[in-house]
């Protein structure tokens, strides 16, 4: 993610928002749950943020809430207590490898 390595958090936080859109669009309630309340943990730590309805993401958590109930309340909790950091490795272990980095080598011979 470019806002990471730039270490711009609000840029971070507009990301994790529409993830959190994405994953629910997709009825992935817990992991829409949990980027919500990551991106609203951020939105506290460092004083603000876009809001949800500027992103047009919407009210993740009810939409989280009405699929799976009590699920969605533990997934925004731990979401909302994750560390930014934790956040983005979060992110990019879901991403899987970089698109970018070369295909590991083949052990058949070349002919």
């Amino acid at each position: 993610m470019i806002f990471d390595e730039l270490g711009h958090e609000a840029g971070i936080t507009m990301n994790v928002d529409a993830l959190s859109r994405l994953e629910a669009d997709a009825g992935r309630w817990e992991d829409a749950a949990r980027l919500a309340g990551a991106a609203i943990g951020i939105k506290e730590r460092v004083g603000g943020g876009a809001p949800a309805r500027l992103l047009l993401v919407g009210d993740v958590l009810g939409d989280a809430r009405a699929a799976i109930a009590e699920a969605a309340d533990r997934a925004w909790a731990e979401g909302r207590a994750m560390a930014l950091d934790q956040v983005v490795r979060y992110l990019a272990e879901r991403a899987g490898p970089d698109p970018g980095t070369p295909a590991p080598a083949t052990s058949r011979p070349v002919r």
